[in-house]
């Protein structure tokens, strides 16, 4: 993306974790008008924020065999310096998984890292579940590329410009 969408994600990751997790993810969820699992299948009770792949569910439908479908997509947000890795994009499938959720949105404020990238590609091969990767940048440059979602009657694109244009007036 452009160099003023990096420097500002650039600025966001010199806030401090508190920030980055309590609002910057927080907004992201809005932005998206994800929701928290209410309940966890199969574990114990919850252990804080810190706890578990799901920063939150959305509904959307997802175009899959030439039909849209309804569906609960898993939402994980990472806002750190650090490549979304192998072993987070594992827990996060773990997760999806266990609550028999089939698409998965990955935001990230930095890359995949190339493990990471590799097994999200090989996974979408399969054609079992359907993951998107989406960095800060993208959100900021108004170019998110995920065709085969809609939430609402609108591409993903679309709501985050449209609610980030919202946010900002």
């Amino acid at each position: 993306m452009g160099v003023l969408e990096e420097a500002l994600v650039g600025r966001i990751l010199e806030t401090s974790p508190a920030y980055k997790r309590d609002v910057m993810e927080q907004t992201i969820r809005d932005l998206l008008g994800a929701y928290e699992l209410e309940e966890v299948t199969g574990l114990p009770a919850r252990r804080g924020a810190a706890d578990g792949g799901f920063d939150g569910v959305i509904d959307i439908s997802h175009f899959d065999q030439d039909d849209w479908f309804a569906k609960r997509a898993g939402l994980n947000v990472k806002v750190r310096a650090s490549n979304f890795t192998r072993e987070q994009l594992g827990g996060f499938l773990l997760d999806m998984d266990r609550e028999d959720i089939s698409v998965g949105i990955i935001i990230t404020a930095a890359h995949l890292s190339p493990d990471a990238k590799h097994e999200l590609d090989r996974k979408n091969a399969q054609g079992n579940v359907h993951l998107v990767h989406i960095r800060l940048s993208d959100i900021l440059s108004g170019q998110v590329q995920a065709p085969n979602i809609i939430i609402g009657e609108s591409s993903l694109n679309d709501v985050l410009i449209d609610n980030i244009s919202e946010l900002i007036n």
